[in-house]
């Protein structure tokens, strides 16, 4: 089995469990969702890293960017004779018969996440279907089933969303959609920082509530936690929105590393009006779905790096370089070179030099960390993740029984990762050349956006 593929199917067992398109962010949140695509692993994904819902990175209609649906990749639809000759209304520009979509629900709230049912006539989805026809900042496509009776997809719609929400998909030039109705939010409370700014409930199955938060500067990490005062079974789940009400810039880990209680931080970059949305993660409710709401505003703008080059040997357990203890705020840039590069066939461990390193926070904590290097072409670095807490750690092994998941062990350049961590605990990490020549250089950096606030 090729790493790709192996890496593909992490990704779809993952997929829930990860964070999206931030708006201007960077940081790992591009994996948090993703694409889902509709026929195969890749239809529906523009591949260029920005996932948006809709967007082929091409301009529709030219004949050489190869966009799925233009002329010199179409197939010709039955009735069609093909020649080419572009005259509106002939046969090579006809389809034999209209194809229709409806959804249900088809009338939801602002806001709202759930399972739609996409009830297709004369229109199949295959391998070259995508979503088209709709506005990514309205309405957004998280995950997609079609292996039920009825294909089915998974929905988010901004908290912002106008009345009429469209959404639709094309497979080789023909195109199906339609219109979701929406009511609007009936008023979004703006909530200040401070410790139990706001108390709420979520009432029903599928319920949620939402905040507005104003961020007056630029470079501000915002930190929102949400503390159950009601059932053990209530989970909260955090999304922190863009200023369109849309983009996901954060959201707090269920499974993994969690603390308690359950929060999210975001590195805001531009000051304006930004949302949180609470729900459950398993999107139950009832009355005592109770929780406190803590929101914290902190500026980082200006802040100071530090260069933290490797220092060899640093392979082994008794050499491996402390970083020390960190804390919100601190931003590290480590670099190092790579002596040799490697990796076993059957295993997919990684054989060449490691470089590792040790670190421990101060408070349970958001960290972001992103792995470049200058080669990209020659080589392919990674890192990973270890929790020493049980025993010294198999670094190098990718399927290690102490490995704390990053998602930066692919063929993603760079590699990117947000990921929440917890406090007074030890962390092994290791940057490694999969694949590449010996002696080539990398750079990571590592930054600590923040904790659950705080008095």
């Amino acid at each position: 089995m090729s790493r790709s593929r192996y890496y593909l199917l992490v990704v779809l067992c993952l997929l829930l469990m990860s964070c999206t398109r931030a708006g201007g962010g960077s940081g790992g949140l591009d994996g948090m969702f993703g694409d889902p695509g509709l026929g195969d692993d890749d239809a529906g994904d523009d591949d260029a890293g920005d996932d948006d819902a809709g967007d082929d990175d091409d301009d529709d209609g030219d004949d050489d960017d190869d966009a799925i649906g233009d002329d010199d990749d179409a197939t010709s639809p039955p009735g069609d004779d093909d020649d080419d000759d572009d005259a509106v209304g002939d046969d090579d520009d006809a389809t034999s018969s209209s194809g229709t979509l409806s959804f249900d629900p088809s009338s939801v709230t602002a806001g709202w996440v759930g399972w739609v049912d996409l009830q297709l006539q004369n229109f199949s989805i295959g391998a070259d279907t995508q979503v088209c026809c709709a506005d990514e900042t309205e309405v957004a496509l998280f995950d997609f089933d079609g292996d039920s009776a009825v294909p089915r997809g998974w929905f988010f719609f901004s908290v912002l969303a106008p009345s009429s929400v469209s959404w639709g998909m094309e497979d080789l030039g023909v195109q199906v959609q339609d219109s979701f109705q929406v009511t609007p939010l009936p008023s979004i409370p703006t909530v200040a920082a401070g410790m139990a700014v706001e108390s709420g409930v979520i009432g029903s199955p599928e319920g949620y509530e939402v905040y507005a938060v104003d961020v007056p500067a630029a470079d501000t990490v915002l930190s929102v936690a949400a503390t159950s005062t009601g059932s053990t079974s209530f989970e909260p789940w955090i999304w922190i929105l863009g200023s369109n009400g849309m983009d996901l810039l954060a959201i707090n880990p269920i499974d993994g590393e969690v603390s308690s209680p359950y929060f999210a931080n975001a590195l805001i970059e531009d000051p304006g009006l930004y949302y949180i949305r609470v729900m459950d993660r398993q999107q139950l409710g009832g009355s005592d779905y109770s929780y406190d709401l803590d929101v914290a505003l902190d500026v980082v703008g200006g802040q100071t790096s530090v260069d933290v080059p490797e220092v060899e040997s640093n392979d082994a357990a008794p050499d491996w370089q402390s970083l020390g203890t960190l804390g919100a705020g601190d931003l590290l840039n480590l670099s190092g070179t790579s002596s040799t590069a490697g990796n076993n066939p059957t295993t997919y461990d990684w054989t060449g030099d490691l470089d590792v390193f040790t670190f421990d926070l101060e408070a349970s904590s958001t960290v972001t960390m992103e792995l470049s290097w200058p080669d990209e072409l020659n080589n392919d670095f990674d890192a990973m993740l270890y929790d020493p807490s049980s025993g010294t750690p198999d670094v190098g092994a990718i399927e290690s029984t102490y490995s704390v998941d990053l998602g930066m062990a692919s063929l993603d350049y760079p590699e990117t990762s947000t990921i929440q961590l917890l406090g007074d605990k030890e962390y092994v990490l290791m940057v490694a050349n999969w694949d590449g020549q010996a002696g080539a250089s990398w750079d990571l950096e590592l930054r600590v956006l923040g904790a659950a606030p705080s008095p």
